[in-house]
Formats: C-alpha cells, sequence, structure tokens
C-alpha cells in the first residue's frame, strides 16, 4: 500500500511538472520582461548557522523551479533518502523581494503560507536569501 502511494505521489508531480514546464514553454506567447520567467536548476545552498533545516546535499538533490508570468511550481527530489517535494502557488515581486504564495504543497504546513525572500540576478544565476541562509539557481535552456 505503501508503494502504490509513492508511485500514486510521483506521478502525480511528474504530470504537474509537464504541465507547468509545457505552459511556460507557450510558443504564442510573446516574451515577457519578466527576469524570472522560465526554468531554473537548483545549484547550492549556504545555510546560516544555527539553522535547524537540514541542507541539501547538491550530489543527490535535483531540483528545479518553473516560473510563469503569475505562478511559480518546485519540484525536488532527493534521490539518497528517496524524498519528493512539491510546491506551486502564485509569486509577486517588490523592489529586490521575491514572494511566494503557497497553495498547494507536498508539506502541509506551507499550504496557504507565504514565503519572501530577497533575490539579485547574476547573469544566468538566480541568488535568494533570507535569514535562514542563501541559494543559488541557474536558468535552464
Amino acid at each position: 500500500m505503501k508503494q502504490l502511494a509513492s508511485i500514486a505521489a510521483i506521478s502525480l508531480i511528474i504530470l504537474f511538472t509537464v504541465v507547468i514546464y509545457t505552459s511556460c514553454q507557450n510558443a504564442d506567447v510573446p516574451k515577457t520582461s519578466d527576469p524570472l520567467e522560465g526554468v531554473w536548476k537548483f545549484e547550492s545552498r549556504d545555510l546560516t548557522a544555527g539553522t535547524n533545516i537540514p541542507n541539501l546535499d547538491e550530489r543527490y538533490t535535483q531540483s528545479y523551479k518553473f516560473i510563469s508570468k503569475t505562478r511559480f511550481a518546485l519540484i525536488t527530489q532527493d534521490t539518497s533518502q528517496n524524498l519528493f517535494w512539491a510546491k506551486t502557488g502564485t509569486y509577486s515581486i517588490s523592489g529586490n523581494n521575491y514572494i511566494e504564495n503557497i497553495e498547494v504543497s507536498s508539506s502541509k504546513k506551507q499550504i496557504d503560507t507565504s514565503s519572501t525572500l530577497n533575490f539579485e540576478l547574476k547573469g544566468d544565476e538566480w541568488i535568494v536569501s533570507n535569514k535562514l541562509g542563501r541559494e543559488v539557481w541557474k536558468r535552464v535552456e
């Protein structure tokens, strides 16, 4: 039963990812001036000392963030523990703040919450940070 639930969850995550990815690739939509729109791949994370969340081991972690005009989707897999995380919702930008409004998440405690991150773009790198630490994402072509 547990294996069936895992297969169903993985299938939903894959379907969800395909839908979001194809919506970001619609050729009939004019190019946007939003520099975040597109697909981003997780590169690294540096946590602030004393943070009580686990650091991701880049050797075993695959994570992609899909951003359209107003929506985002995140899917992450840790192959060392065979774990998956996913979340989606709307986002907005205010100055150098990237704000996610989470509507659906594999973590129930994140549903109907928001998360604000400081961000900067350096070429094809998107750097986000808050009091917990800093992450680097690289644009996928």
